[in-house]
């Protein structure tokens, strides 16, 4: 028989599909003694009917190896190799590893599922927990009826309570707040869905858009604050005109400019007015 060296070697050339005669050549035997190995070694015979797709290198066949230990399935190592599934077993039994047989699904009760599917757990974590597969987890999913859509609404809407939450005690304590202090401070990220929320909510809120920091000539506000939206409890009308005058970038610029730039950026009146008197 061959030692465990050039054992290694006739799997990887016949896999390879090295001709009969190199194979013999290489490995110094009769070329009768190859189809000898071959049924000896339970490699596949080059038939016709199922020959590899792709040949695959000696470095693939060890990252097969590696995948295949590391828990891999048989369509993931196909589908990265760009094979055939049945071409996948057909090297694995060729490296003499069996197939894994499938764990059971684990005894897991409706609430503790859903606790975790709660927390946002996908099924491939909660089966690595459970060390079994992704498909069983699904059916039990589906056996208790738990909803990953409705499960994902209801901590969307949890997580939307916790950020209106949030702006209704930052207005409550300092009256006004911007998209750039919510972003920094909090990672809340300001839309038009979250302002329409926050209109319904509260009583007297207003907001209004940088959109443009400078004119033609003058550069007006810091360019931080590109698209920032100022949010305000109405009566805080000075804390915000205030604010505007904080992020100013030059203030030997005529009070027209000022005033035209306000106006295009929708600030409302009464801003406008306290803005110039704080000039």
């Amino acid at each position: 028989m061959l030692d465990d060296a050039k054992r290694k070697m006739f799997v990887r050339l016949w896999l390879k599909g090295v001709k009969e005669e190199e194979i013999a050549k290489r490995l110094n035997i009769r070329v009768n003694m190859v189809p000898v190995y071959v049924k000896v070694l339970g490699l596949p015979p080059r038939t016709k009917r199922s020959p590899p797709n792709k040949k695959l290198s000696d470095e693939d066949l060890e990252l097969i190896k590696e995948m295949w230990m590391d828990g891999a399935t048989i369509k993931e190592i196909a589908d990265y190799f760009n094979v055939h599934e049945s071409t996948v077993l057909m090297y694995l039994h060729a490296m003499g590893l069996k197939r894994r047989v499938k764990s059971k699904c684990p005894n897991i009760s409706k609430e503790e599922l859903e606790k975790l599917c709660r927390e946002g757990l996908t099924d491939k974590e909660i089966a690595e927990i459970y060390n079994t597969s992704s498909h069983c987890i699904a059916r039990l999913r589906q056996k208790y009826g738990i909803s990953k859509r409705i499960l994902m609404k209801q901590r969307y809407r949890k997580k939307l309570n916790n950020i209106v939450e949030t702006i209704i005690n930052i207005l409550n304590d300092k009256g006004f707040t911007t998209s750039v202090e919510l972003r920094e401070k909090y990672g809340i990220h300001v839309n038009r869905n979250l302002l329409n929320i926050l209109e319904n909510l509260i009583d007297g809120i207003n907001y209004f858009k940088l959109r443009y920091l400078s004119t033609a000539k003058y550069s007006v506000f810091h360019t931080k604050y590109t698209n920032t939206t100022i949010i305000y409890l109405k009566g805080y009308e000075k804390k915000v005109a205030t604010f505007l005058q904080r992020i100013m970038v030059n203030r030997d610029i005529p009070s027209g400019v000022f005033k035209h730039l306000l106006k295009a950026n929708n600030v409302p009146k009464e801003i406008i007015e306290l803005f110039h008197k704080l000039l």
